[in-house]
């Protein structure tokens, strides 16, 4: 998750009609340009990820633990390119200050067998942040391991798969 803004930084005022978290329509504030003259500009937010090419990998069905039975599961790794509302990379000093982790949520009924606190996400214990990790100034961050073990997967002592 990139940490999104709760309010607006003072001094900046939004439109009549947008809120401060997700910032829709876009935030336009007054800038004094020129010391005499003021006009308007687009602030740009943090609004979407999408995985760097080249860096996404996944690895081998393996067994795994799910609490006191056997499951199979992956690990995947990437790397996440942080996008504006436009869907242009942001980047930038400003950027390497956002902490980001994630969670995975299972829901009831748990059909694949996953049990809540088996997943891997990028802090330790899973499901829990932030944990001190930031976006580099290339407004990208590495999922180091991804992952989740389920017992649905594992049948006759082994991994098997959909199909």
């Amino acid at each position: 998750m990139v940490e999104q803004p709760t309010s607006l930084p003072r001094g900046l005022t939004a439109p009549p009609g947008t809120t401060t978290r997700g910032i829709t329509p876009l935030c336009q504030c007054p800038a004094d340009t020129s010391g005499t003259t003021s006009s308007t500009v687009t602030v740009l937010y943090p609004k979407s990820l999408s995985i760097v090419a080249g860096t996404d990998n996944t690895t081998k069905e393996a067994t795994c633990s799910v609490e006191s039975s056997t499951g199979c599961g992956v690990t995947r790794t990437f790397t996440y390119q942080v996008l504006d509302q436009n869907g242009h990379a942001m980047t930038g000093s400003w950027i390497a200050s956002q902490q980001f982790w994630d969670a995975v949520q299972v829901t009831s009924p748990d059909g694949l067998g996953l049990k809540n606190g088996t997943s891997k996400t990028t802090c330790s214990p899973p499901n829990t942040g932030p944990c001190g990790i930031y976006v580099n100034s290339l407004g990208q961050f590495e999922e180091a391991g991804l992952g989740a073990c389920s017992t649905a997967c594992y049948a006759n002592k082994t991994c098997v798969t959909a199909g």
